[in-house]
């Protein structure tokens, strides 16, 4: 299923439907924190009633940690089709994708047991761009149910420096601050249960912090 793109989803799109070919690369996806933010959000799910729905799943480096034990459904959506081809290539027989942006998800409502968004809100430039997303994944998850996502650390001056230094037109990378992502979450009806720093166990010199938070 392919969703219709916005004028102003134009450049991001591009940007990751030309990444497409080279993500998995240790230089484009593949990383130490955006695969140890995988395996933190993949122990955060362990366990946990689907189905199971990665929004921005790339090119399925996620959704292939999730397979073996998503016994009650694993699904997957990205913004760019070109990943999603990636996601065939890489599965053989991958779980049902879909092409969506992740404030329009294409799934019904109350229907989820978990969401799963990593290495994704970065694209978003500011609270309340978040604070939409995560309305949808509040929309489509049960009572109880589970999201798991990852935010740069604002407050970390490292990430702060890199961010800036990479920076483009085309891919401006935002980052989100730990406490008033708490604070949003709270808000919209979540309870959050765990905040994880990466890579750097102290938050406030995490270059990304990890949160798994509940449907109240």
């Amino acid at each position: 299923m392919k969703r219709e793109d916005r004028p102003e989803d134009g450049d991001i799109r591009g940007f990751f439907d030309a990444e497409a070919n080279r993500y998995g690369r240790e230089d484009s996806g593949a990383g130490l924190l955006q695969t140890r933010i995988r395996a933190a959000a993949a122990a955060a799910l362990e366990g946990v009633p689907g189905p199971v729905f990665e929004v921005g799943c790339g090119n399925g480096m996620l959704l292939e940690l999730l397979s073996p034990s998503a016994d009650a459904g694993l699904y997957g959506a990205d913004f760019s089709d070109r990943m999603l081809a990636g996601v065939r290539g890489r599965l053989g027989r991958p779980p049902p994708l879909v092409q969506a942006r992740a404030q329009e998800l294409p799934v019904r409502d109350a229907s989820l047991g978990a969401v799963a968004c990593v290495n994704t809100i970065y694209n978003l430039p500011d609270a309340a761009s978040l604070a939409i997303v995560l309305r949808e994944f509040l929309r489509v998850l049960r009572r109880g149910g589970l999201v798991v996502f990852e935010i740069r650390n604002r407050r970390d001056p490292l990430t702060r420096f890199l961010f800036h230094r990479g920076r483009s037109a085309q891919h401006p990378l935002w980052m989100h601050d730990p406490a008033e992502t708490r604070e949003l979450l709270g808000g919209l009806g979540f309870q959050v249960e765990r905040a994880v720093p990466v890579l750097i166990p102290w938050e406030r010199l995490a270059p990304a912090v990890l949160f798994a938070a509940r449907r109240t």
